[in-house]
């Protein structure tokens, strides 16, 4: 006998369980995950999304108002040239300064996983790990707070990179943040910090939408 799982349940369509699957899948969460289309203004060669949908990568884009119109090729991550597109380290579409974009259309597909907001310590050297050892693949903000040499919102780099005066970077592994030690001060300092959690991953962190839909039927 085949071990039923909430996707093979949810797919029979009973009317009688679809909103307990629904509950137990965090289904809003999995279709929160589905590709999404942005479309406006761009300022300073940058297309702003929200908060709750910032971008992984980007699947199309073309430039509707700019002194280069048309498509658009995706790169993932980094700087784009003429003619690409990308995304910044906080999430945001990010295009070329020679085209001149000032209105776009993007198709992306956003990051998975829940939103956190925490206060964390951070040391002398600038150092600063998330709660619950949860990990991240993208910050959303990151403030340091009053306690701190220079105090406020950092303007983030790629990660794992070294930053500057007023930077952050996401490091490497996933599990916390670099200050600039300078920035945070001999005797440390808080931040406050909004990232998306890496699915599955540390305390109160769900599985993915595709493990959840996986797992045998009813939920433990």
């Amino acid at each position: 006998m085949t071990t039923p799982t909430v996707k093979s349940v949810l797919s029979q369509g009973d009317q009688n369980r679809l909103g307990a699957l629904a509950q137990l899948s965090k289904l809003g969460l999995g279709l929160a995950a589905m590709s999404r289309t942005a479309r406006g203004a761009v300022a300073s060669d940058t297309l702003v999304l929200p908060e709750e949908a910032k971008a992984l990568g980007v699947l199309a884009a073309y430039a509707t108002v700019a002194g280069t119109q048309g498509p658009l090729t995706p790169v993932l991550g980094g700087a784009p040239a003429t003619t690409e597109v990308s995304t910044t380290p906080g999430g945001d579409i990010v295009f070329a300064g020679a085209d001149a974009v000032t209105e776009a259309v993007v198709i992306y597909l956003p990051h998975e996983g829940q939103i956190f907001e925490d206060v964390v310590d951070v040391d002398a050297a600038g150092a600063a790990l998330f709660r619950g050892d949860r990990q991240s693949m993208q910050v959303i903000s990151a403030v340091l707070g009053d306690g701190a040499a220079v105090p406020g919102t950092k303007t983030q780099v790629a990660r794992g990179g070294t930053p500057a005066t007023g930077e952050v970077a996401l490091t490497h592994e996933g599990t916390g943040l670099a200050f600039l030690a300078a920035d945070v001060g001999a005797g440390g300092a808080t931040a406050t910090v909004k990232y998306v959690a890496l699915p599955g991953v540390g305390s109160g962190v769900f599985a993915s939408f595709g493990d959840r839909l996986d797992a045998v039927y009813p939920l433990t």
